[in-house]
C-alpha cells in the first residue's frame, strides 16, 4: 500500500525554513520538515534542494505522509490513505 504521496501545493502546513534542526538529507536531496499550520504535527517534509530534478522530485514539492492528511474530491472530505469519507457526527 501506498503511504506517501508526492503534491505540488499543500495547504495549511507550515515549514520553517529558518531552523536548522529541521532539515534532512535523502540522497543528494536536501528536505525539511513540514508540519500542520494549526497543531504543528508532523505531516511529512518539502524539497528544498534538488540536484537532479525528476517529473516528481523537484524544489518546492512535498513528500507527505498519507495517513495524516485530508482530501477533497469535489463533493466531499476524504482521508486521503482510504478515500473514506470522514464523518461529521451530524446524525
Amino acid at each position: 500500500m501506498v503511504r506517501a504521496g508526492i503534491f505540488r501545493n499543500a495547504f495549511n502546513v507550515h515549514v520553517d525554513y529558518d531552523d536548522p534542526t529541521s532539515y534532512r538529507m535523502d540522497g543528494p536531496n536536501t528536505l525539511t520538515r513540514a508540519t500542520c499550520h494549526r497543531c504543528r504535527t508532523h505531516l511529512g517534509w518539502e524539497y528544498v534542494y534538488v540536484p537532479v530534478r525528476s517529473i516528481l522530485i523537484q524544489p518546492g514539492r512535498f513528500l507527505l505522509k498519507l495517513n495524516k492528511l485530508l482530501v477533497w474530491d469535489g463533493s466531499q472530505i476524504l482521508y486521503a490513505l482510504t478515500r473514506e469519507p470522514i464523518e461529521d457526527g451530524s446524525d
